[in-house]
C-alpha cells in the first residue's frame, strides 16, 4: 500500500507538525551582523591600568625618595656639626643639584605618563617613551658620575685610614655600577619594548 491513500479528511486539521531541524525557517530572522561582529564582546584590556599605576608609583615614590632623603641628610649634617659629606662637597656641589633637578623632572613625567595611561590618553604612552629615553641617558650619566664621586670617597678613606684599606674597592665599585645601570635601565627598556609592539599600538589607536 502506497503513502498515496492516506490522504486527510476534510474536515480533519491539517495543522502542520514541528518543524524539522532541516527545514528551511519560514519566518523573519534578526538583521545582518556586520563582518567582524563576535557574540561574546572582548573584554577591554587590563595593562593600560597596570602600567599606568606602576608610573604613578614610581615617579611619586622617585620625588619623596630624593627630595625627602635630600632633606634629611642636611638636617643631620648641619645638626651633628659635621664635615660635608663627599656628594655636598664643592667639587660635587654642581652636579648633586643637577642630579636633583633631573630626577624630580624625570619622575615628574613619569608620573603624568602614567596618569595618561591609566585613563587610557593618547598622550600617556608618548610621554612614556620619551620618559625611557631620558631615563636611559640620565641613568648612564649619573652612573659614571656616581662611580667618579664613590672612587674619590674611597681614595680619600684609604688616605686617611692607610692601616685599614677597604678591600677590592674597583670590584666593588663596577660591581655596584653595573646594579644601578640594570635597576636603573629596567623600567624604561621596558616600556619601550611593550610600546613597540603591534597589539598595543592598535589599542592605544582606540583611545581619545
Amino acid at each position: 500500500m502506497s503513502n498515496e491513500d492516506f490522504t486527510p479528511d476534510e474536515g480533519e486539521s491539517q495543522q502542520a507538525g514541528p518543524a524539522s531541524p532541516f527545514t528551511p525557517p519560514t519566518q523573519p530572522g534578526p538583521l545582518a551582523r556586520p563582518a567582524n561582529y563576535t557574540p561574546y564582546a572582548s573584554a577591554a584590556p587590563v595593562w593600560p591600568t597596570t602600567i599606568g599605576v606602576i608610573g604613578m608609583v614610581f615617579g611619586a615614590g622617585a620625588i619623596l625618595l630624593t627630595l625627602g632623603g635630600t632633606a634629611i641628610s642636611l638636617v643631620m649634617l648641619k645638626a651633628a656639626n659635621a664635615p660635608p659629606a663627599p656628594q655636598f662637597s664643592d667639587r660635587w656641589m654642581p652636579w648633586s643639584l643637577a642630579s636633583l633637578f633631573v630626577t624630580c623632572a624625570v619622575a615628574i613625567l613619569i608620573l603624568i605618563a602614567g596618569i595618561g595611561i591609566a585613563k587610557r590618553r593618547p598622550w600617556g604612552p608618548r610621554a612614556a617613551k620619551v620618559w625611557a629615553v631620558v631615563k636611559i641617558i640620565f641613568v648612564v650619566a649619573s652612573t659614571v658620575y656616581g662611580y667618579q664621586m664613590q672612587k674619590a670617597t674611597v681614595e680619600a678613606m684609604q688616605q686617611s685610614s692607610p692601616a685599614s684599606p677597604v678591600p677590592d674597592p674597583q670590584m666593588l665599585l663596577g660591581f655596584g655600577m653595573c646594579v644601578g645601570l640594570v635597576w636603573g635601565w629596567a623600567l624604561p627598556v621596558f616600556l619601550l619594548i611593550w610600546f613597540g609592539r603591534a597589539s598595543v599600538k592598535e589599542e592605544i589607536s582606540k583611545w581619545s
